[in-house]
């Protein structure tokens, strides 16, 4: 039967006889002059040769070294890795820029945001002009469907309850045409009796359609 290289649990126990917790019993090892390591459980882990020329032998040895291990190239390291594909994806844009724009110089980042804001720029104008021409077209459609007999009063009446009903309840409310205006099966009139109001969702999604029941 060959014997372990290292002391059993009932070994150390004995060593240090009268205590419980591991960690106790490592600083006890260690203050004999035995070189303490830890098991995967938390116990201590003496190797035998050395404990018996510690308890045994004329002066303490030497803990055994631990085996030289042959250091790993950065290259070969994660970190490396992951920079050697950085840099070929920055040739490769780099190439493709070249290709692209040929010798001319990249843009600093400030000339890309200056680039950017016009972009903004232009787009905001080209919404603004749109939602002008759109509001201006239904303001025509407005005055070319409302007949000369149509009572005002009534029709601000319907606006200032669909505000009365959008301030009460906190949900936007907007005044609908029951006939559209401009349908492409039936149009209605812009008065009184053709308004209703519906909250911002429903109106969005009904737009410019009227249900005929079959």
């Amino acid at each position: 039967m060959t014997t372990r290289p290292d002391l059993t649990d009932t070994e150390v126990d004995a060593i240090c006889d009268g205590l419980t917790q591991n960690a106790a019993k490592a600083r006890y090892l260690v203050q004999l002059g035995m070189h303490v390591m830890r098991r995967p459980n938390g116990r201590p882990l003496v190797m035998r040769a050395h404990a018996e020329q510690v308890l045994f032998g004329d002066e303490p040895t030497e803990p055994p070294a631990a085996p030289a291990v042959a250091p790993i190239p950065f290259e070969e390291t994660g970190l490396g890795k992951a920079q050697a594909r950085w840099r070929a994806n920055r040739q490769a844009i780099e190439a493709e820029r070249q290709e692209l724009y040929g010798s001319s110089p990249a843009l600093t980042k400030k000339e890309l945001r200056d680039q950017q804001k016009e972009r903004d720029q232009l787009v905001k104008q080209a919404r603004a002009a749109l939602v002008r021409f759109h509001a201006a077209r239904r303001r025509t459609l407005k005055l070319q469907r409302t007949p000369p007999w149509a009572d005002q009063a009534l029709i601000l009446a319907v606006y200032r309850e669909a505000k009365a009903i959008s301030e009460a309840t906190g949900v936007q409310h907007h005044v609908d045409h029951v006939y559209p205006l401009q349908g492409e099966l039936v149009s209605g009139l812009h008065v009184h009796n053709n308004l209703q109001v519906l909250p911002w969702r429903e109106n969005l999604v009904k737009r410019n359609r009227f249900e005929i029941e079959e």
